[in-house]
């Protein structure tokens, strides 16, 4: 756009692993492998026949170990794959603030970008959580997810790699996940929305 500066750019940091919704999906990750251990297990005993080798049954142990092996491959992208495909995320992701817009662009699997007018928006905030989590928040619409609430809406699975199953609303709010130095940033953030909305007024 004609005039527009970028006051701002940066990326999230792939170090940085875990997230606040992690509370809920790593619980979850480690009930999941139990109950399909405990499920299939001796399922999988039964219809190979080795607990009586006279009955074996080849077609029930081909659909044993299809929706076994199904469970296990969805327990261990809960448990540890969704942390390989978070951290490659972050590495196609770039942030950038101008004197007009949010802007959030990423090139994993298809090319993504999401911008906010920053006149337009209702406010900016930040959070800082244990292990370098943060998030630089332009929000447009009242946040209503509490710390232990199971989340529910594909914008609360952003930034925990299960994105390829909960692709990101285009609308919504738009979220710097994972920032260095956020504090900073929004300060850069809130200056410019300050800046725009005083220009508005004259």
């Amino acid at each position: 756009m004609d005039g527009e500066k970028i006051l701002w750019e940066g990326q999230p940091n792939p170090s940085v692993r875990f997230a606040k919704i992690d509370m809920f999906l790593a619980p979850f990750s480690l009930l999941w492998a139990a109950g399909v251990l405990s499920a299939f297990v001796p399922i999988f005993i039964q219809t190979t026949g080795y607990s009586n080798p006279k009955h074996s049954e080849p077609v029930g142990l081909l659909v044993a170990l299809m929706i076994s092996g199904f469970l296990v491959f969805i327990g261990f992208y809960i448990s540890i794959g969704r942390f390989w495909v978070k951290a490659a995320i972050k590495r196609k992701t770039h942030y950038a603030i101008t004197n007009e817009r949010a802007l959030s662009y990423c090139s994993f699997n298809g090319k993504k970008f999401r911008s906010r007018e920053l006149g337009q928006i209702s406010s900016i905030s930040y959070e800082k959580w244990l292990g370098g989590n943060t998030q630089l928040i332009f929000e447009e619409e009242k946040r209503k997810q509490s710390l232990f609430s199971i989340p529910t809406n594909t914008e609360a699975y952003t930034n925990t790699g299960m994105e390829l199953f909960w692709p990101e609303p285009p609308g919504g709010s738009l979220i710097f996940h994972d920032i260095q130095n956020v504090e900073h940033v929004h300060r850069i953030a809130s200056e410019a929305k300050r800046r725009i909305v005083s220009s508005d007024k004259q």
